[in-house]
């Protein structure tokens, strides 16, 4: 638990259990520049991160929302839809614009059109596997539908 700088820009670097009890690394980017002032200003968050780490009250989302564990410690709703969670989930990864690019392309003409009206809960294994034969059906080769469909799947 500290305060560390990297490319001129103040981070708190702590440990903290992930919902599902694994412990794990967290540098989160306080968006300060360094200085005097702004250290002083991280270092009380470090404090207040570190007083709720020991006394078991953390909650990574209250300290920071847009956090780059956040993923792991948001719920989805249970009535969520996939095409929302899609839209969230997309929004929260940082990939290349090509990526982004074809990721999108295999949402909006294989993913959406199957799951986009389904719910979480309906989601499971079972249809995961309807879906792929699916797209074997429509002529589409292994190595397409692994890589390009169901990697962002």
């Amino acid at each position: 638990m500290a305060v560390r700088v990297r490319n001129k820009k103040l981070f708190i670097d702590f440990y903290c259990y992930l919902p599902d009890g694994r412990k794990v690394r967290c540098r989160e980017a306080t968006g300060f520049s360094e200085n005097q002032k702004n250290r002083k200003v991280a270092q009380s968050k470090d404090k207040a991160v570190t007083y709720h780490l020991r006394n078991g009250t953390f909650r990574y989302l209250e300290f920071f929302p847009d956090g780059a564990k956040a993923q792991y410690f948001r719920r989805p709703e249970r009535d969520m839809l996939f095409s929302n969670l899609w839209d969230e989930w997309l929004s929260e990864k940082t990939l290349r614009s090509n990526t982004a690019k074809g990721w999108n392309s295999s949402y909006r003409v294989h993913i959406a059109t199957y799951f986009g009206s389904f719910s979480l809960s309906q989601m499971n294994e079972h249809e995961i596997m309807v879906f792929r034969k699916t797209l074997e059906g429509k002529g589409l080769k292994a190595s397409s539908i692994n890589d390009k469909v169901m990697k962002p799947l």
